[in-house]
């Protein structure tokens, strides 16, 4: 019987750890919020990856009517053919 009350308190211990693991990154992301930092890093995450997405649909619009592959070769400019990457 006191073999199962020791796993029971390494549990209870574990889990206790846990929550105030927890509790302090829920109170850095309080601060971060309340000094305005954090709208402007998920205002740029955000922006970077619609950015991505609206060049690779523009890209399969583009390529994949002329049946041509979407990784190779890379993109060109449509009026002087230079790369653009």
């Amino acid at each position: 019987m006191r073999e199962g009350a020791n796993v029971s308190n390494v549990k209870r211990q574990k889990a206790e750890s846990e929550v105030s693991e927890l509790s302090q990154h829920v109170e850095l992301a309080m601060e971060l919020i309340q000094d305005g930092r954090i709208y402007a890093v998920c205002l740029f995450a955000m922006i970077f990856s619609w950015e991505r997405r609206w060049m690779l649909l523009n890209l399969c619009i583009a390529r994949l009517p002329y049946e041509k592959s979407i990784l190779w070769p890379s993109a060109r400019c449509s009026h002087c053919r230079q790369s653009v990457s």
